[in-house]
Formats: C-alpha cells, structure tokens, sequence
C-alpha cells in the first residue's frame, strides 16, 4: 500500500470517531450532575377588585459552588390565567435571568450561577401598570403597548383565587475536562494535516481522467467540511477559556459567528486557493431572460417544497422512535436572532459563499468531464453539507438544478440570486409571521374558538393570521405549479444534458464516484455532520 492510500485509509477509519467525540465533548448538552433543587409547589394567586393579595411568590434553593446549572420550568395557572414574570436572581438581589409567561411545559436554560442562595421569583399581573412598571426593569418586550393589546387586562375576572403550579429542577452541569476538550481539538488538527498531506500528494493535470479529478474534489471538499467543524470547535474552546458568559450573552450571533468566519471567510478562501491548482473549464456564457428566471423561481419552490416533505418524513423516522425531538437547531436558531444578523448570515453570505464553493468552484473543475457528474456531485456534496434530513433532500434536489442553470448560463450570479430569494423568504417572511403570531397568541392555541377570540379582541391578531393564511397559500401554489413545471420540463426533455466524446456513461460516472475511496472521506465526512445534529438529542 503506497503513502497515499494508507492515509486515505487512516482518514476513513478516524472521521467519525472524531466527530463523535465533538458530540460527547462539546457539543452535547452536558452531563447531569448533583440535583440542587426538585419542587412542585403550588401557590395560591387571589384578587380582590382586581388588585393582587399577594403579588408575588418564591422559591430560594442554594448554590454549592458557582459553576453552570441547568434549569427545568414547568409552569402553569388555572383560568383565567395571569401573565407571569420569571425571575432568577443571586443572593445579593442581582438578576441572573428573567422569562415572562402565561404557562409554559419544558422550558429549559443552561445559565452560570454563583455560589449561595439564589431565588426564582414570580411576578403576577392583572392589571396593566404593574407590567409597565416589571418590563421597565426586566424588558420582556420591545413593543409593550402591542403585547398588552393582545394580553386585554381589562377582560380579567376581578375577584378570585386561582392556583399557580410550579414544577422547578436545577442541577449541575458536568461538563467535558479542558484536557478532553484539547485531545478533541488536537485530535481534528491531526486529521486536518493527514487532510493537507493527502493533497499535497494528489497531483492533479489536464489529462486525469473522471475518477482522478473525483479524488481531487473529494479531498478538497473534506479538508473544508472538517476545517470548518476544527474552526467552529475552536471559537467555542476560546470564547468558553476567555469568557463562560459570552456564549450566553452573545446568544444567537455568536452561533451566526461560528458560521460567518469558518465557512465564509475562513473556509471559503482555502478552498478557493487548493481548488486553484485543478484543471478548469468555464461554461459559455447566456442570458437567462426574465420569463426563464421566473419559470426556474417557481421550479426551485417545487423541488424545495417536494424534498422538504421527503426530508420531514426521514427524519420523523430517524427521531420519532427515540423519542426525541423532531426540530433542527438551524432553524430554531433563525427563529430566535435578530433580524439584521439573520439577513447579513442566511439571506446574503450563505447564497454567495454556497453558490460559489457548491457550483461555480466545483463544476469549473468537473464539467470537462461530462455535465451529468457535474450535477449529480454538486447536489449531493451540497445537500451532505447541511447535515440533516429535513434539509439534505431539498437542497441536493435544488443544487442539481442550480447546477444545471450554471452550465446552461456560466453565470452563478442567477443561482445566487435564486438562492438569496429563498432563503430571504424564509428568514424573513415566514420567520416574522411566526414571531409575530406567537406575540398575538402566546399560548399556542389553535382551536377556532379560542383563535376568533383572540381575533375579536385585538385587530392586529386578524392582520397577522390573514398575513399569515395567504402567505401559507402563496407557499403551496408555488410548490405546487412549479413541481408541476419541473416534472413537465422533464418529461419533454427540456433538461437534456449535452455529452462529450469519450464521456463516460451515467453508470459508469457514478460508479467513479461511489466507488471512489477519496470521494468517501467527505461523504464520511458530511455523515459527521449528521452525527453532530442527532447524537445530541439521542444522549439526552
């Protein structure tokens, strides 16, 4: 076995293994350590022409040594119901983090405590001064005047007793050693070098044929993939030794951080750079005209829409078994971040960066061979990169039809575009309706009695379910008339692929790449990825 296959064996054996202990590491949500405090009080909330007897309520538990601690809430009210401020604050009456509710079921916050006693708080309200003067100190909302709105303090009962019921768990986080988060990291920089010593020894010509050009993507791609994953694992090491609190305080853009510098700046210019020592070939270069941008719009709606049913199916087989939570946490995340972060990250640098690393880079370098790989290797490479199964069909269904656009036109600019609408749409769009919806129905309800109540109430709710009702609409048309378009297109071979002399056949080229133990090493490689979105939930 010469050198360069025995690493290419070594690569194989030790990416998974690697990316396993990212996940039992780092990544994991960490191991429960002692209990400090497991309570179900039930406390009793009485007014008396509309005034709180009691206003507040409390449980103190103490802290044995300032570390990270886990908090489970569970929290609800018998009707009518009191919008209720959470808060948890140290033994010196400073605020260690606060959450309002009308009830609540699991919710759950990793937080650094100091040592001594500490207290969760709860704050009533049933009137609208007393939440004024509460989100002064404790800003719950950026437009009070529009939650209270919705909250209509003059439709409470008056006079009353009412139980709250709390059921509060916190326990110690036992996280990973330092030295096992350092044999982690020095564990990646080790398969990064086997990585870099792999490709210095591809040597790559304008005469490798399909399988050698293949080897060279493969090696290239997976240096990238695991780069990333080693930068990521970085920043977190370095932000948790600089700082424990800035995870916490930066919350979601530090997330966007850890995508913004490894992936768009980081490990786009490194590829760009490998990538520039293979072989290229360019597409010619064609308009693609207005009518035809709209028909590919509608038909990346359709493959979407088709891919991300697929998607939600697999994965609610992978998860649904377990037990575990079927949602992704690149979408929680979105839902949760600011709006400027998320248009700068999802709807700007994610089309540029993805179009040019998935399509122009890749497809330069493999077009010479045939445009069936072509599309066939940037679909599959891009959808792998995403690591899930309610993104992986989708994107591998819309990257071949990006690709398929790149050859015909030679100009990424049209799929960058294509892809910044969608993901714009999304982001944006949908991710604003959602928010705004759960402001005007905090409690989740979707019985139409409970819903035409809410909508009699407060003027903005019917605004945003109708927003919300046509823009659903809008979604499905889109899906529907452009699948319906796409399968049409197909069936008259308007997606014929031009071949080349001595190309090899379909069979033939995906035999050079599923065969190809270089082009392994990412797929294994994106396989981590998959490992890193699902072990997690399993472990916990």
């Amino acid at each position: 076995m010469n050198a360069k296959k025995a690493l290419c064996a070594v690569l194989l054996l030790t990416i998974l293994p690697f990316f396993v202990m990212v996940v039992l590491f780092l990544a994991s949500p960490g191991k429960k350590g002692d209990t400090i405090i497991e309570s179900q009080p039930t406390f009793q909330v009485t007014v008396n022409n509309g005034m709180l007897s009691e206003s507040e309520n409390s449980v103190k538990f103490t802290v044995p040594k300032k570390g990270t601690y886990f908090f489970q809430v569970d929290y609800v009210t018998e009707e009518p119901g009191f919008y209720t401020g959470l808060i948890v604050k140290d033994q010196s009456g400073n605020k260690v983090f606060y959450f309002g509710a009308f009830s609540i079921t699991g919710f759950t916050n990793q937080v650094e405590l100091p040592e001594g006693e500490c207290t969760l708080e709860l704050h009533y309200f049933t009137n609208e001064k007393d939440l004024r003067d509460f989100n002064a100190l404790y800003p719950l909302f950026d437009d009070i005047d529009e939650f209270i709105d919705v909250i209509d303090f003059p439709s409470f009962t008056k006079t009353g007793t009412w139980d709250a019921n709390l059921s509060l768990t916190v326990y110690e986080m036992v996280g990973a050693p330092v030295s096992m988060a350092l044999l982690t990291l020095a564990f990646g920089i080790v398969i990064t070098i086997l990585l870099f010593a792999l490709a210095a020894k591809d040597k790559a010509t304008p005469e490798d044929d399909t399988k050698e050009t293949l080897s060279h993507i493969g090696i290239l791609y997976a240096l990238f993939s695991i780069g990333v994953v080693i930068c990521q694992l970085l920043m977190s090491v370095l932000a948790g030794a600089i700082s424990p609190e800035l995870l916490t305080s930066m919350g979601t853009n530090f997330q966007f951080l850890e995508i913004i510098i490894p992936v768009d700046v980081i490990g786009l210019t490194l590829l760009a750079l490998q990538l520039n020592k293979l072989p290229k070939v360019t597409p010619e270069k064609h308009s693609l005209g207005l009518g035809r941008f709209l028909l590919c719009l509608l038909m990346m709606a359709g493959l979407t829409g088709a891919g991300g049913v697929l998607g939600t199916l697999v994965n609610n087989l992978v998860t649904l078994p377990f037990g575990v939570s079927n949602s992704v946490a690149i979408g929680e995340m979105v839902f949760y971040s600011d709006w400027p972060m998320r248009i700068l990250t999802v709807g700007i640098l994610a089309p540029i960066c993805e179009e040019l690393i998935f399509r122009k880079f890749m497809i330069d370098r493999l077009m010479r061979h045939g445009e069936f790989i072509a599309i066939f290797t940037s679909g599959l490479f891009f959808g792998l990169f995403h690591g899930n199964f309610m993104q992986f069909f989708f994107t591998a269904f819309i990257g071949m039809l990006f690709a398929f656009i790149y050859l015909r036109t030679g100009k990424v600019i049209y799929t960058i575009l294509l892809h910044m609408i969608m993901n714009l749409s999304t982001s944006i769009i949908t991710v604003l309706l959602a928010q705004k919806t759960a402001e005007v129905n905090p409690t989740g309800a979707t019985d139409m009695a409970t819903l035409r109540s809410i909508m009699a109430e407060n003027p903005d709710a019917t605004l945003i379910f109708t927003l919300n009702t046509i823009w659903t609409i809008f979604l499905y048309s889109a899906v529907f008339i452009g699948l319906v378009i796409f399968i049409v297109f197909f069936a008259s071979k308007k997606f014929r692929l031009l071949r080349q002399e001595n190309e090899l056949t379909n069979r033939q080229a995906l035999s050079a790449l599923f065969r190809n133990a270089y082009v392994w090493i990412y797929i294994v490689s994106g396989l981590g990825l998959f490992i890193i979105s699902y072990l997690p939930k399993f472990l916990a």
